[in-house]
C-alpha cells in the first residue's frame, strides 16, 4: 500500500479531536512494506535525552503473531526497534515547537524521550490547520496531541492485557513499557506493536488523560531536539536544501512599491558565464544561472523600464501626516492629560532571508519552502503551475525566523513561476537587500491617549495604522500589541508621575489575577524600589497579548552621554502550564532582543516610493554587546498552556522609555526612543 492509499484509509477513519484538529486514526496493522503516512517527506531529528526506562526483563509474547510498526494515528508511529517517531503538525522558527508538541504526546503515551524522534510534517490538509503565527502552536494543540499519545497508550495497555489474560485495569505503564500493576510481567512498547495494531482506539473523549501531578515530560526543561544539529551545522533550513542540477534564481523587483516592468534588454545579462535564463514574471524579471554569483551579476547587468505607478512621491513624512490628519481632536477636562506617540515601518529582518527551491517536472511539482503557512504555500504553488493541489508535494525545512513574514507566500509564488518555466530545480534566492526592500512591513502608526491621572482605568486610544498605504504592510511579532503597548504604558507612566504614585503601585491598581501575579512577580524579581547608580533608571510596563499570556517587563536602563544603554530586563510571564521551560526562557531571550531592536535601532525609511535601507550596517539589529542580561520568571499555574513567543515584546520598549524618564526626567514618545 503507498502513502496516497494510507492516506485514503486514514480520511476513512476520521474522528474530532480538540483545539479544532482533525484527528483520523490509521488502525490497519502496518507491515514493513507498508508505512505510516507523512513519514518519507519530513523533517527528522532524534530527541537528546538520556533515557528513563527500567531494566526489568522484557515480555515478547505476540499472541497475535503480529509484527510491525504500530502507527495509531497520522503524527505517532512506534516501531519494533522501540523507536518513536511523532511527526509535528506545526512549522519550526527556532521557537521551540518541534520539541515542545513531541513532548506532549511523549508525555501522554508515556514514551521513554530518548527513543523519541521528531518529523515535520509536509504541507497537507490531512495534518488539521498548520498555520504557526500568532503563538497559537502549543495552545491550539495542546488538547489533540495529548489525545494522540493517550489514545496509544490505552490501546499498549489493552494489547498487554489482552496477551496476559488480565484486565486492562491490573496493567499500568512506564517510560517505554506496559507493566503488571501487581505481578513482575512487563512489555515494552516496541514489543507490543503488532499486538496493538489489532486493538480497537478508544472513541473520542474516552481517553483517560494523566494528572499534571504524575507528569515527568511535560514541565521539565528539555533542550531543543535541533540543538545538536543546529550546533553542528547538520541543520537543513530553506537556504540550505540543495538539488542534482538545480539552477539558482534572483528577481530585479520594482524600487517603487507596486511598480511593474515597462519593458527590459537583457543582452549585458547573457554575456554573463553561468547566466542560464531570463524570464519576466509577474513581480519582475528573474535571471537563472547555475551558480549564485553569476545570478546576481546578471541582475545587475539588466537595463529595466519600470512604470513607477502612483506611489513614486511617497515618503515618511507625508504617510505621517496623512495619519496624523485621522486623529480625532481630544476634548480635555479638569485634570486630563493628553499624548501622541508615534512609530515607523519595523521590517521583520531574520536571520534568514526567504529561500524556496522548486521543481516542475511534467504533471508534478515538488518544493522545499520555509513557510509559516504550508498549505497556503502549496495552494500557490498549485495556483501558478496550473496544477492540482494534490500534484504539489509541499516540504518544510527549518525556518531561520519569521516572525509572521512568512505567512505571506509572495516567495512561493515567484519560485513556482520561475521553476514552471525552466522545467528544472531552482532555488530562488533572496538577498538580505530584497529581504529589506521587498517585505511585508509593520506599518507606521500615531496613537493619541487621553486620561485622568485620578481615574486611569478610562484612557481614551486612538490608533492609527498605514495598513491600506502606499507601502505593502503584514503581520510582525505581536502585530498591533506593539504599538498599542508602547502609547498605552508609557502614557499610564504619565498618569502615575502627575499623580505622584509609584509607577509599579499605580499600575497594581488597575491590574487582577494572573495579570497582577505577573506584575507583582517582575516587580519583586527586579528589586523595585531599591537604588540604582546615579544616570541609571528602572522602568515598568504591563501587556497581555492578545488578551493571554499576562507579561511584565522591567527594564534597567543607563544613560550615558545621551546614549541609552538597557543593562537587565526582568520578564514574569503567566502563560498557562509550561511544557518546556527552556522554551519560555528562551522566547523571552528572543522577544527582548526582537524589541529592543525596534525600540532603540529603529524601522526603515520610505524615500521615493520604496525604503532606502538595503542591509544591517543602515538597517541594524541589536548585537551582542548591547544585548541585556535577560531574567525569565514564570508564574505558576495550572491554566490552559497559551501563547509566548509573541508574548514579550510588546511590554519591553515602554519599559525602557519609562526607564529612560526615571533616569533623566525627559519623555520619549517616538520610536525609535532618542535623546539626541
Amino acid at each position: 500500500m503507498n502513502a496516497d492509499l494510507d492516506r485514503r484509509a486514514f480520511l476513512r477513519r476520521i474522528t474530532v479531536g480538540g483545539g479544532g484538529l482533525v484527528l483520523g486514526l490509521w488502525l490497519s496493522a502496518c507491515t514493513e512494506d507498508d508505512p505510516t503516512p507523512a513519514s518519507s517527506d519530513a523533517t527528522t531529528t532524534t530527541a537528546p535525552v538520556p533515557s528513563t526506562t527500567t531494566t526489568a526483563p522484557v515480555t515478547t509474547e505476540a499472541a497475535f503473531g503480529q509484527s510491525g510498526p504500530f502507527a495509531p494515528h497520522l503524527l505517532l508511529r512506534i516501531d519494533e526497534d522501540e523507536t518513536v517517531t511523532i511527526t509535528v503538525p506545526k512549522v519550526e522558527m527556532g521557537q521551540g515547537v518541534r520539541t515542545s508538541l513531541a513532548m506532549i504526546v511523549a508525555e501522554e503515551l508515556d514514551a521513554d524521550w530518548s527513543t523519541v524522534r521528531v518529523e515535520t510534517a509536509p504541507g497537507d490538509r490531512a495534518y488539521g490547520d498548520q498555520v504557526t503565527g500568532g503563538s497559537l502552536s502549543i495552545s491550539s494543540r495542546f488538547d489533540s496531541m495529548r489525545q494522540v499519545g493517550g489514545a496509544a497508550r490505552q490501546m499498549l495497555i489493552a494489547a498487554a492485557a489482552t496477551i496476559w489474560g488480565i484486565e486492562p485495569e491490573q496493567c499500568a505503564t512506564e517510560p517505554g513499557a506496559v507493566v503488571e500493576r501487581d505481578g513482575d510481567r512487563r512489555a515494552s512498547f516496541g514489543a507490543l506493536t503488532g499486538p496493538a495494531s489489532a486493538i480497537e482506539p478508544p472513541p473520542p473523549g474516552g481517553v483517560a488523560f494523566k494528572d499534571p501531578a504524575d507528569y515527568r515530560i511535560i514541565g521539565t526543561a528539555s533542550q531543543s531536539v535541533d540543538a545538536a544539529d543546529i550546533v553542528t551545522g547538520a541543520a537543513i533550513y530553506g537556504s540550505d536544501v540543495a538539488l542534482p542540477g538545480m539552477l539558482y534564481a534572483v528577481l530585479a523587483r520594482s524600487p517603487v512599491f507596486r511598480g511593474r516592468v515597462l519593458s527590459f534588454d537583457d543582452a549585458e545579462t547573457r554575456r554573463v558565464p553561468g547566466v542560464v535564463e531570463v524570464i519576466e514574471i509577474s513581480n519582475g524579471v528573474a535571471v537563472v544561472a547555475d551558480n549564485t554569483w553569476a545570478a546576481m551579476q546578471g541582475r545587475d547587468a539588466l537595463a529595466i523600464d519600470w512604470d513607477r505607478g502612483n506611489n513614486a512621491s511617497s515618503t515618511d513624512a507625508s504617510i505621517r501626516r496623512g495619519l496624523v490628519e485621522r486623529l480625532e481632536p481630544v476634548s480635555l477636562g479638569p485634570g486630563d492629560l493628553s499624548a501622541d506617540y508615534a512609530f515607523p515601518y519595523f521590517a521583520h529582518a531574520a536571520m534568514e532571508p526567504l529561500a524556496c527551491v522548486a521543481e516542475v517536472d511534467g504533471d508534478s511539482c515538488e518544493m522545499w519552502a520555509a513557510t509559516q503557512r504550508p498549505q497556503l504555500a502549496r495552494a500557490v504553488a498549485a495556483a501558478e503551475t496550473l496544477l492540482p493541489t494534490d500534484s504539489v508535494t509541499l516540504h518544510v525545512p527549518l525556518v531561520g525566523g519569521g516572525f509572521g513574514r512568512r505567512l505571506d507566500q509572495d516567495f512561493v509564488r515567484e519560485s513556482a513561476e520561475i521553476a514552471a518555466a525552466v522545467r528544472r530545480p531552482v532555488k530562488l534566492i533572496w538577498s538580505r537587500t530584497d529581504d529589506l526592500r521587498h517585505d511585508r512591513y509593520h506599518p507606521s502608526g500615531v496613537c493619541r491617549v487621553a486620561g485622568n491621572p485620578a481615574d486611569p482605568t478610562n484612557l481614551d486610544v486612538q490608533m492609527m495604522l498605514a495598513w491600506d498605504g502606499p507601502v505593502p504592510t503584514g503581520d510582525w511579532r505581536s502585530v498591533t500589541n506593539a504599538p498599542d503597548a508602547f502609547a498605552r504604558e508609557s502614557f499610564i507612566d504619565e498618569l502615575a508621575f502627575a499623580a505622584e504614585r509609584d509607577p509599579y503601585d499605580y499600575r497594581r491598581g488597575l491590574l487582577q489575577g494572573a495579570a497582577l501575579a505577573s506584575l507583582d512577580l517582575a516587580a519583586s524579581s527586579a528589586s523595585w524600589g531599591q537604588p540604582l547608580p546615579a544616570g541609571w533608571g528602572r522602568g515598568i510596563a504591563h501587556h497581555a497579548t492578545w488578551g493571554v499570556s499576562p507579561t511584565t517587563a522591567v527594564a534597567e536602563v543607563e544613560v550615558i552621554e545621551e546614549v541609552i544603554r538597557v543593562h537587565r530586563v526582568i520578564m514574569a510571564i503567566d502563560c498557562g502550564i509550561v511544557v518546556n521551560p527552556d522554551t519560555v526562557a528562551a522566547q523571552m531571550d528572543g522577544a527582548v532582543a526582537f524589541a529592543m531592536s525596534a525600540a532603540l535601532l529603529g524601522g526603515v525609511s520610505i524615500v521615493d516610493g520604496g525604503v532606502s535601507e538595503s542591509n544591517f550596517h543602515d538597517a541594524p539589529i541589536l548585537r551582542f554587546d548591547a544585548m541585556p542580561l535577560v531574567e525569565t520568571h514564570i508564574v505558576e499555574s495550572t491554566g490552559r498552556p497559551s501563547g509566548v513567543g509573541e508574548a514579550g515584546v510588546p511590554p519591553v520598549a515602554p519599559a525602557i522609555a519609562n526607564a529612560v524618564f526615571a533616569a533623566t526626567g525627559r519623555r520619549l514618545r517616538e520610536l525609535p526612543l532618542r535623546l539626541a
